[in-house]
């Protein structure tokens, strides 16, 4: 796996942590990057690089619920083994 090294301004690593408590931020990262590529890969509009838009993007992610949540899963395999 390669490796990038960034320096990251003091207000936007506030953001970043007050946008994901606790969490590892390698991980955090690697998952905003899948997103943006996944992103660019459909053809969807590339974010003009404005801070401000680049938070908004990441706090909205991160309050995106999964697909499908656990209890669903559990719910849907209960029903098809019954």
């Amino acid at each position: 796996m390669g490796e990038i090294k960034i320096d990251i301004p003091k207000d936007m690593e506030a953001a970043f942590e007050e946008a994901f408590p606790g969490e590892d931020k390698a991980a955090a990262i690697l998952r905003v990057i899948r997103a943006e590529i996944a992103k660019r890969q459909n053809g969807d509009p590339v974010v003009d690089g404005n801070f401000d838009d680049l938070v908004a993007e990441v706090i909205r992610m991160r309050d995106e619920p999964p697909y499908f949540t656990d209890d669903d899963i559990r719910r849907a395999r209960e029903e098809l083994c019954q």
